[in-house]
Order: C-alpha cells, then structure tokens, then sequence
C-alpha cells in the first residue's frame, strides 16, 4: 500500500482548479434549485391568476343574471348566493346589495354582517357602506357606534359637496337623540354655511338646534 507521506504535494494550480471545479458543481446545484423554485411559484402564480379570473368572470355573469330578474325574492336570493361565493369585485357589490335587501327588511344586524365583509378601495363607495352602517347601528339603538361610522364616512367624504352634508345631516340626528344639542348645532351651522343648496329648509333646522344649544 502506498503511504500517503510518499505522494507528491499538489502545486497551487491543481488546488485552484480542484476548488473551481467544487464550487462550479454547487453553484449548479444552487442554479438549479434556484430554477426549480422559480418554476414552481411561476405555475403556482399562473393558476392563481387563472381561477381567480375565471371566478370573477363567473361571478360578473351571475350578477348580470341577478340584476335582469324581476321577481325581488329570486334576485335577493341571487344576491346573496353571489355575496357567500367569495370576495371578489363582483361578490363585494352582491354583498353590498345583500345588505342593502336586510335593512329594507328591519334585519339590522344581518345587514351589518355583510356590510363588515365589504372591502372596496372606492371611497365613494366606503361612504355610503359606512352609513348604512350607521343607520342599521341607530335602528338597533348603539348611537355610539353609529356616529362611528358616520365619522369614517365623513373623513371618506372629503368635502365632497354632494356626500359631506348629507353624512353631517345624519349625525345631526343622532346627536339630537343623545340630546348633545351643541354637536346638533355645529352640524347643521356647517351644512348651513358650507353646502346651503344641500337642502332649501335647513334654516328651519338650524334654528332649532340653536335654541336647543341655547345660542
């Protein structure tokens, strides 16, 4: 048997070239895997994009279908199929119409069940979802909360000229049923002074809240 002491010692350049060979080998390996990975969630991100837009295709046609029928308890039924489908653009508005039927029906907290699901990026829309809101929470008698709501909807509103007195006016209503007459005042005072064509007889509500507040 050879001993290993008689071998002759490796020069620089063979050790080099053992060690460029080495790490050629892992990095193809890394590359490899690295591919491999890439691969995966490449097809795993097609077929995500895929079902979700045949999904939302699907969903868009049953609302079409919806919004055709006639018959109102079919289209409430529809709208609420659609609504429970999934989370979808098209599923977000069936929600919203869902909700909508439930409070027209004095079914406050199941309206607020799907209203909590609604998720939109328009704050138009946001708005109208937090008073509605509002308004199913003052039916059912939480003022606190309503006026929550009405408060997100007014920081939604932005002075828009059309949406921003009308979410005051609601507050105003809430704050007269609290009896805070103060805050009644400074609602209808900002409607009167900054959106006077919101409503022709705001004068008349205004006067009011001011003697209540005693001004």
């Amino acid at each position: 048997m050879e001993n290993n002491q008689n071998k002759a010692p490796k020069n620089v350049m063979e050790e080099q070239a053992e060690n460029a060979n080495f790490f050629a080998k892992v990095n193809k390996n890394v590359i490899i895997g690295c591919v491999a990975i890439f691969a995966a969630v490449l097809v795993g991100g097609l077929i995500w994009y895929f079902v979700h837009a045949s999904n939302v295709k699907k969903a868009q046609e049953a609302m079409g279908v919806a919004d055709m029928e006639m018959n109102d308890s079919v289209k409430a039924k529809m709208y609420k199929d659609i609504a429970d489908a999934g989370s979808n653009a098209p599923n977000q508005r069936a929600k919203i119409m869902t909700a909508e039927k439930f409070y027209a029906d004095g079914k406050y907290q199941e309206a607020l069940n799907y209203l909590d699901q609604v998720s939109v990026s328009s704050d138009i829309v946001n708005v109208g979802v937090n008073c509605l809101k509002g308004d199913c929470y003052a039916n059912l008698k939480k003022l606190d909360q309503a006026l929550e709501c009405y408060n997100d909807a007014l920081d939604q509103a932005d002075g828009n000229p059309q949406l921003t007195p009308y979410v005051l006016f609601k507050q105003a209503n809430i704050y007269r049923e609290q009896k805070n007459y103060e805050k009644e005042f400074e609602c209808y005072s900002a409607i009167r002074t900054d959106y006077p064509a919101f409503m022709q007889d705001i004068d008349k509500y205004y006067e009011r809240a001011r003697q209540a507040a005693g001004k």
